[in-house]
């Protein structure tokens, strides 16, 4: 059964793929240059550090001369390769200028009215040329940071449910066909290349707390924190998930090692996570704290951001519904489909949310575990190092079975773990063989048991 679905949900991907890769060209082109979220700081960002070969000054009357605004104190990953997109293509941007002209007719903050939402004039004329050529390249460069996030979420979802590719076909989707995912994805804006970055430190973090944090992975996780860091601050929300990740796979071997051993595994694994996230981003915070005083930026980007009083905690859920609308399709100047739209994309998530509940009650049904035996094979005697192909160990093991355990209402589960990761290993299709339920006989353990090495 699984060989069938396989057969359609690899397709599904490529597929699935292939269409978030013309609707996100589309909406590149349909969408009127700089009229994405922020498109006109991003750009001019990048187009400064093209034309200057530095970043960008964050202090505010510089922001508001080269029209970069609050996005020149964002870390600066994603206009550096932007910079060097630009100036590999030799394209020319001196007339980038004229875009700051705004469109006489707009009808944008306009809730009643429906058309000539753009708040800029632009130039329909066709072959692009200059600016116009330069912003749809580097919508280009952020259609293909969102085509690797979409990769990574179909690399996450098959670490999770090895057995079921067809959650990895939803799962991309949901993602690849989000109107507002493509809308983002289509413009100049360093959420793709933070939120590129952010799903392949999740896959590395999953894969690592299922098959153990060697050091290589470690490092390669804190190469990923550090950039996704570098890309934007938020990224730094990574290395709190590796530090809970790492204390995780620290605990679940608290049975096989003791407490000195696991506290440094745990320091270590830290370690090699933290040196990469400071080679790579510690030297943009050290840079910021000579020159500004202020190693991150923040106060120089709240300085040229409106900023508000914060809302008291009753009041934020007034902001539910339309941060709901925004993460599904809130387009240019507040263009937005009608009531009907959000509606369907609700009854999208209530119905993921029953999903959720409904196999959660199932797995607490069907796997509540009350009793477990394990140990080494043959008793230690004969360890998996000394095995070969095709070797057949037939070892004793004795589970105690409770008094009370109720006949032919249990199953058996038969499994393999490292000793030393406490990571489970993969067997068939997931991480166990289901032997089905058991009729217990009325004694007080049940014993027996036999295995072939794969």
């Amino acid at each position: 059964m699984n060989h069938r679905r396989g057969n359609y949900a690899f397709p599904g991907l490529f597929l699935a793929i292939g269409v978030y890769l013309v609707l996100a060209v589309a909406y590149g082109v349909v969408a009127p240059p700089l009229e994405s979220p922020d498109e006109i700081g991003h750009f001019f960002a990048t187009k400064y550090i093209a034309d200057h070969g530095a970043l960008p000054e964050p202090d505010k009357p510089w922001a508001q001369q080269y029209f970069y605004g609050q996005e020149g104190s964002q870390p600066p990953l994603y206009y550096w390769v932007g910079a060097l997109i630009l100036r590999l293509s030799g394209v020319h941007t001196g007339d980038a200028w004229n875009y700051k002209q705004v469109n006489p007719h707009t009808t944008c903050g306009s809730s009643l009215a429906t058309g000539n939402k753009a708040f800029l004039a632009h130039d329909p004329s066709f072959p692009w040329r200059d600016s116009t050529l330069a912003i749809h390249l580097l919508r280009l460069y952020s259609t293909a940071l969102g085509l690797a996030t979409v990769i990574g979420v179909a690399a996450i979802a098959r670490l999770c449910f090895p057995g079921r590719p067809w959650v990895a076909l939803l799962c991309v989707a949901l993602t690849a066909l989000n109107p507002q995912y493509l809308f983002v994805s289509a413009g100049v804006n360093n959420d793709n290349m933070v939120v590129a970055l952010c799903t392949w430190g999740v896959y590395w973090i999953l894969r690592a707390t299922l098959h153990g944090f060697t050091p290589a992975t470690t490092v390669l996780i804190g190469l990923l924190i550090g950039l996704a860091a570098l890309s934007k601050l938020t990224g730094l929300l990574l290395a709190l998930l590796a530090g809970l990740a790492i204390w995780f796979a620290a605990w679940r071997q608290r049975r096989t090692r003791q407490a000195l051993a696991l506290g440094s595994f745990a320091a270590s694994r830290l370690v090699l996570v933290g040196l990469p996230v400071l080679a790579v981003f510690g030297w943009w915070c050290l840079r910021n704290a000579l020159l500004y005083a202020d190693p991150l930026l923040i106060a120089h980007h709240l300085a040229i951001v409106k900023s508000h009083p914060p809302l008291p905690l009753m009041y934020m859920g007034y902001d539910i519904p339309a941060l709901f609308r925004s993460y599904w399709g809130r387009f240019t100047c507040d263009l937005v489909p009608g009531d009907w739209y959000p509606a369907v994309w609700g009854l999208v998530v209530l119905a993921g949310c029953m999903g959720l509940v409904l196999h959660g009650r199932k797995c607490l049904s069907r796997r509540q575990q009350v009793c477990t035996g394990d140990g080494p094979p043959l008793g230690g005697g004969f360890p998996t190092q000394m095995w070969h192909p095709g070797d057949s160990v037939v070892d004793e093991h004795v589970v105690p079975v409770p008094p009370n355990l109720a006949t032919g209402d249990t199953s058996l589960h038969v499994g393999w773990y490292d000793p030393v990761t406490g990571a489970r290993l993969p067997v068939g299709s997931g991480d166990y063989f289901d032997l089905g339920k058991q009729d217990f006989p009325a004694r007080s353990a049940l014993s027996g048991g036999s295995g072939q090495r794969p």
